[in-house]
């Protein structure tokens, strides 16, 4: 099978980046002279890629954790053990993640219980794991059974217990004597996208600020032969430290780490950056399971010391493994349960919803989400975008599944107070961006609940005029509006509120949090039994 001699090719290897000159200061504990080796294994931004089948007899899956499973049975049939890890963002993104965090709160959580089933030693937050707030992130911690990693997330208030770490700051995984630490840290940036509402109790510090300290804390109490370092923080470009991509950076400043493991950017990225202080890889497997990081480590004990590593590491594509039969099969019922919760019908739809379309109007896809907004909360003006850009819904029964398709995200519905002059600055930026194809679509935002016209040719900051609010009466520049908006967009995503409307998001304080938007959006089509889509015309392109 191709994917064992992949997989041999990178154990047996050795060379690629070099011996390198490593010696430990505190021994071997233990260990007898000779040679030895250690295999890690780590998967990152899995998004709820759990099963290789869709739902409703949906086409199959091109990546999942199944096909993960086989990949690691294929390294222990090579006589290896391997360290597994996650590093974060695994539990939102997938039907199947919705219902385990939302639906079934009461069984083990079926992340936990699959990667039990495969075997993994430790666990990373994410900031998307962070996103589903303290009731789902504290269940998943209790169901994984293994260290859940995030040093940089510090306790607040007066108790006994601030300033000490929300999860754990560290595990030593033990492979037949050899000690391997895994330090874990996550993005220092869930302050500022998220609200505080759902990380109250934790204060998220700076990965750069605080690793050297730990490290060479965690190195004098454990003695670890290698040293891992797990950061949900993307591989940035290395130039200095980046508050949301501080892998490169660490990668090449930081002293004592043999394998560095990046996620969050969904990028990947195998790497062998210069270390003054010895070999070291980076390594960044992109999301959905659709690669994984392997590292080998191998090392030299000598009169006692550590005195030689070769530290590699490559990315492997998963595209060519074939699922685990056995895994699926065990997992049989917690895909039928979803499956069954997938196929409850929602309400009838009347004509077909387009994701597809151009975005220089407004559509039936869009308008929809508009009205949600709108109706949940009764404010002024609505932002959204579109989240899906492929296919459609037809028309007939649709039903849960349909809703992960209309709404793919798990975020938020807030209000926020902004002035006309705000809101205009705001959509400036983001059809600004569209116009000039900067950036992904779900930041180009369109608004509800008041009439506009965008000019192409105009010049920059003077392309949207606003004429009046959607019942005709007057806008106003210098009066406050109330805005319904996704929790994304508040907390920074896009940067349609710093940098359009000029306001810092660490400074927004929401009027209310109307909770998970895909709920709300299903709501409102359930009550209304039928639902006919309808195209708004408040905005228009003009020449």
């Amino acid at each position: 099978m191709k994917t064992k001699l992949l997989i041999l090719c990178i154990i047996i290897a050795c060379g690629a980046i070099g011996w390198g000159v490593y010696k430990f200061a505190f021994g071997n504990d233990g260990l007898r002279d000779g040679s030895y080796e250690v295999v890690i294994c780590a998967t990152g931004d899995v998004h709820g890629a759990y099963f290789e089948n869709g739902y409703r007899g949906e086409e199959k899956n091109s990546s999942s954790l199944a096909r993960v499973a086989t990949f690691i049975d294929n390294v222990r049939t090579n006589g290896k053990n391997p360290v597994i890890l996650d590093l974060g963002d695994a539990y939102q993104g997938d039907l199947a993640a919705y219902y385990y965090n939302y639906v079934d709160t009461v069984s083990k959580h079926i992340f936990a219980s699959m990667t039990k089933y495969i075997g993994y030693d430790a666990y990373v937050v994410g900031n998307h794991d962070i996103e589903t707030g303290h009731e789902v992130y504290d269940r998943v911690r209790r169901d994984l059974e293994k260290p859940y990693l995030a040093a940089n997330t510090v306790r607040t208030g007066e108790g006994e217990d601030a300033g000490l770490p929300y999860f754990d700051e560290y595990t030593i995984v033990d492979r037949d004597g050899i000690r391997i630490a895994v330090i874990g840290m996550t993005n220092a940036n869930i302050g500022n996208w998220l609200s505080d509402s759902l990380w109250y109790g934790m204060e998220f510090r700076i990965i750069s600020d605080m690793a050297q300290q730990l490290i060479d804390s965690v190195q004098a109490a454990e003695h670890p032969h290698v040293t891992v370092l797990a950061i949900h923080s993307g591989r940035g470009d290395g130039s200095g430290p980046d508050i949301e991509n501080e892998g490169l950076y660490l990668a090449h400043t930081i002293r004592g780490v043999d394998v560095m493991l990046c996620s969050h950017d969904h990028k990947v990225a195998p790497d062998a950056p210069y270390n003054p202080y010895g070999p070291i890889v980076l390594l960044d497997a992109g999301n959905k399971a659709r690669n994984i990081n392997v590292a080998v480590v191998k090392f030299l004990v000598k009169n006692g010391e550590v005195q030689r590593k070769v530290v590699e590491g490559d990315v492997f594509n998963l595209k060519d493994v074939d699922p685990s039969q056995d895994f699926e099969e065990h997992f049989s019922s917690l895909y039928a349960a979803v499956d069954s919760f997938a196929d409850i019908p929602v309400c009838t739809l009347k004509d077909t919803i387009h994701f597809d379309v151009k975005l220089d109007k407004p559509s039936a896809y869009q308008t929809l989400i508009h009205d949600v907004q709108l109706e949940a909360t009764g404010a002024d003006v609505s932002f959204t975008a579109p989240l899906n850009t492929r296919g459609f819904i037809a028309p007939g029964v649709i039903t849960n599944a349909d809703m992960a398709e209309l709404y793919r995200f798990e975020n938020r519905l807030l209000t926020i107070t902004m002035t006309g002059k705000q809101i205009r600055d705001y959509l400036e930026m983001s059809y600004g961006n569209q116009i000039a194809g900067k950036g992904p679509t779900y930041n180009y935002d369109s608004a509800a609940g008041i009439k506009y016209r965008v000019n192409r040719k105009a010049a920059e900051g003077k392309r949207v005029t606003i004429t009046s609010m959607a019942d005709g009466k007057k806008f106003d520049p210098d009066k406050e509006y109330v805005v319904a908006v996704n929790s994304y967009r508040v907390n920074g995503g896009g940067y349609l509120l710093r940098d359009g409307a000029g306001i810092d998001p660490e400074t927004i304080e929401p009027l209310a949090d109307y909770g998970n938007v895909r709920a709300l959006l299903s709501d409102y089509l359930s009550a209304k039994g039928e639902y006919t889509p309808r195209v708004a015309d408040n905005w228009r392109f003009v020449k």
